[in-house]
């Protein structure tokens, strides 16, 4: 999941070239950003509901020490 995010959101690549670079099929990949979303504003918490969901992928990125 961590990869397709990163994919995604931090290298800009549209879910068709996600899915072809990870060699997984479309649907898979929309549900993988689907589920991260879910599992971001649960982890987050009420506090930070207002975000947006770019904006809890980065605070999230920043928690994890994830490169951008």
């Amino acid at each position: 999941m961590q990869e397709v995010v990163i994919l995604h959101y931090f290298q800009d690549l549209k879910l068709k070239e996600v899915a072809d670079i990870i060699g997984i099929g479309l649907p898979l990949v929309k549900y993988r950003i689907g589920k991260a979303k879910e599992l971001l504003s649960v982890y987050l918490g009420d506090k930070k509901m207002m975000m947006t969901v770019d904006e809890k992928l980065h605070a999230y990125a920043k928690i994890r020490r994830i490169e951008i």
